[in-house]
């Protein structure tokens, strides 16, 4: 997740804010790790997997988690005219991120949930960045705020029976000899979004 945003932030300092070819990357990169390592129901990003296997690391670490919901906002901004899939995903994102990994009395952000739900406590530890969790919530909110002074039209809301859809467009690509793209966003859109909003992804 983190790395799709990185591309998308260098290719602008690179002067190259539209490039195609790294939108196209990043939002690969993104489809992939929903399509793999993210549980659909609760809004979890798990810690570790291979490649091209379900996560073996179902725990959730805080860094993660936060950019996650970066990465969602940033793709949501992209294409959230043309599918609902980035919205939808972030806002489960979100609502574990702040229902399961802030603490709320106190303030601050506990380090990590378990693969059984436990939450580990800690708030600090020597590789504990913070950077993280601000940038997620300085740029999440901004896209929040950009889009609130210009409304566009947006798809319908995923319902379950398009994800369910989106899950078997999912599981066949996976069983397929595909090319390096074949968990590209362009596909699972087309799979998922309502019939007047498919479009072919740039």
């Amino acid at each position: 997740m983190e790395t799709a945003f990185l591309l998308l932030e260098a290719a602008d300092a690179l002067g190259m804010p539209g490039d195609l070819a790294t939108q196209r990357v990043a939002r690969r990169l993104v489809t992939h790790a929903l399509s793999w390592g993210w549980n659909a129901q609760t809004g979890q990003l798990y810690e570790r997997g291979f490649a091209l296997g379900p996560a073996f690391d179902r725990s959730i670490e805080w860094w993660g988690q936060f950019e996650l919901v970066n990465a969602l906002s940033l793709m949501d901004s992209l294409h959230g005219t043309r599918t609902p899939l980035y919205r939808d995903a972030l806002e489960k994102a979100w609502s574990f991120t702040r229902d399961s990994l802030t603490d709320t009395a106190h303030g601050g952000v506990y380090q990590s949930v378990d693969a059984e739900g436990r939450v580990n406590p800690a708030k600090s530890h020597d590789w504990m960045a913070t950077y993280h969790t601000a940038r997620a919530l300085l740029l999440t909110s901004e896209r929040l705020r950009r889009e609130a002074r210009s409304p566009v039209s947006r798809p319908a809301t995923l319902d379950a029976a398009a994800l369910r859809r989106a899950r078997r467009h999912l599981a066949s690509g996976r069983r397929r000899k595909a090319d390096p793209g074949a968990h590209g966003g362009g596909r699972l859109d087309a799979a998922v979004a309502p019939p007047a909003s498919r479009e072919t992804t740039p």
